[in-house]
């Protein structure tokens, strides 16, 4: 049996057709039934039967997700290298290379261990997106 607190349907964003599906939120009464859960969906068992294609994913805080995005240019060169990786809380990244745990405790951490792996010659320099520039165009009369 499986207890829950709150359930919301979210709305359906306008650019879809009326026949895609709809995100849910749930929020379960026990943490370890949501864990039970979760782990799951990521072995691919369906924990409902009758849902075959029901996908489930944890929701993040935008802090939690803003926070990871910055260890982005550690996570692609971690990707392109072959190595598994998993998020670990608060925001840590948990790379398996070797067959032991490495963690990764910042981005600047990452980009020092990517370094004494071998697979960066240099830091990469920070991405800052071009900045747009405005023209004028204003005319006396």
């Amino acid at each position: 049996m499986l207890l829950v607190d709150r359930v919301h349907r979210l709305p359906r964003p306008r650019f879809l057709p009326e026949t895609a599906p709809r995100d849910v939120l749930l929020r379960m009464h026990y943490y370890h039934v949501k864990e039970i859960i979760l782990k799951s969906s990521i072995n691919k068992v369906t924990p409902l039967e009758g849902y075959p294609n029901l996908l489930i994913f944890a929701d993040l805080s935008a802090s939690t997700l803003r926070r990871r995005k910055e260890f982005a240019p550690v996570a692609n060169s971690v990707r392109a290298h072959s190595l598994r990786f998993r998020w670990g809380f608060p925001t840590k990244m948990l790379v398996t290379k070797d067959n032991a745990t490495q963690v990764i405790t910042s981005p600047e951490d990452g980009l020092r261990k990517l370094q004494s792996w071998g697979f960066m010659d240099q830091r990469p320099e920070h991405h800052t997106p071009p900045t747009r520039r405005i023209t004028l165009d204003w005319h006396k009369t």
